[in-house]
């Protein structure tokens, strides 16, 4: 018996990072039961009600409150690591070969068009969008010193009509505004789960032009904000690399796969930085009138060159 349990046992192939994971998460989880359980007993549950709700809240180390809601997040985080281990490594019922069906891959697309068109709404906002333009806060200094031409006296009327180049719209007529753009990302994102699921390999180059359409935007995203909000600092760059790999990151650890095998969040990392370097190396040319032509004009012939 004690030799069929130990060739039988989930963690003896478990690489030593699912190992690891198993204990980290474990010890989560029972201490935010047990720290639950004592809450419940002693009929104080606002650190309960806290960490049920929806809205989230900056950490505070002080508050008993904030750090169960913490663990309590990372117990649910956790669990759903290891539905994804257990699915794919030791799942309930084996897994079935994937067949592909032209007919009902089509008529699954066509649902999506009929559900999308059944939810068209007219996009336009009441409330203007406020005036964040370059052109505000330390750009509209960086304005004001190159508003001084070579003989020394200011070009008042250059600059404001720098200063006034971008016009408040509705966010509805902005050029590739978050609706449109969220929208375009959902229905790539289906047709990405459809690919797999039915193993399409005749729409293959269609799903590679839709990757590459995901890839521009983050890359088009990117650039909007640093354009507007010239925010370049290390806790910009922190959090678009969290967002970017905390989930791979996890499941590496968990599931003992390579990191290259989610090539997507690899492409989404290279690209933020490839456009932070652009926006970021001499950031003052953003605003002239060809210096970030210029910019984008070089990098296009160095990624021409490169590949």
């Amino acid at each position: 018996m004690d030799s069929l349990l130990y060739n039988n046992a989930p963690l003896e192939n478990a690489s030593a990072s699912s190992v690891a994971m198993t204990l980290l998460f474990s010890t989560i989880f029972f201490t935010t039961i047990s720290l639950g359980v004592k809450s419940w007993l002693a009929g104080d549950i606002r650190a309960i009600q806290a960490a049920m709700n929806t809205r989230s809240s900056p950490l505070d180390l002080k508050s008993f409150s904030s750090i169960f809601t913490l663990l309590y997040h990372w117990s649910v985080f956790g669990g759903i690591l290891f539905i994804a281990y257990i699915c794919e490594n030791h799942p309930p019922h084996p897994h079935g070969e994937k067949s592909y069906d032209r007919d009902e891959f089509f008529f699954m697309t066509a649902v999506l068009f009929l559900a999308s068109a059944y939810t068209i709404t007219k996009n336009d906002k009441n409330t203007p969008k406020k005036d964040t333009g370059p052109m505000q806060g330390h750009h509209g200094q960086a304005v004001e010193q190159s508003s001084v031409n070579l003989n020394g006296s200011q070009r008042r009327g250059r600059q404001t009509l720098v200063s006034n180049s971008v016009t408040s719209v509705k966010d509805a007529n902005d050029v590739l505004n978050r609706d449109q753009t969220e929208e375009w990302k959902g229905w790539m994102q289906f047709m990405f789960l459809l690919y797999h699921y039915y193993h399409a390999e005749e729409v293959y180059n269609t799903i590679r032009i839709m990757i590459t359409c995901y890839v521009w935007m983050t890359g088009f995203g990117n650039f909007s904000f640093f354009y507007l909000k010239g925010d370049y600092s290390l806790v910009r760059v922190l959090q678009m690399l969290w967002r970017l790999n905390f989930l791979v990151t996890f499941l590496c650890l968990t599931q003992g796969t390579t990191y290259i095998l989610y090539y997507i969040c690899p492409l989404h990392t290279y690209f933020f930085f490839m456009v932070y370097a652009v926006m970021r190396i001499g950031k003052d040319l953003n605003y002239s009138k060809y210096g970030l032509r210029l910019k984008l004009g070089a990098l296009a012939i160095f990624i021409f060159l490169f590949w």
